[in-house]
């Protein structure tokens, strides 16, 4: 787990963040992102300094278990 920020987006605030944070997966970065965004429940993540950074912010609590299973799918 790491403290990362998460970009709210465009419009007005085209540059503002929120505290947020993540899992980090430091081993195949590029390899396991495209796995997650390719598989049947697509997970989106951003590489910045060669680590996979998956914002918890952006999981609902409603998707919990799915996101758990398809990381552990693509990460096996």
């Amino acid at each position: 787990m790491v403290e990362t920020e998460a970009s709210i987006g465009g419009g007005a605030f085209p540059t503002a963040t929120l505290p947020s944070f993540g899992i980090a997966i430091t081993e195949d970065a590029a390899g396991i992102e495209e796995r997650l965004r390719m598989s049947d429940t697509a997970v989106i993540g951003r590489i910045a300094d060669g680590v996979l950074i998956l914002d918890m912010r952006t999981v609902l609590p409603g998707d919990q278990q799915e996101f758990l299973e398809t990381l552990s799918r693509e990460l096996s």
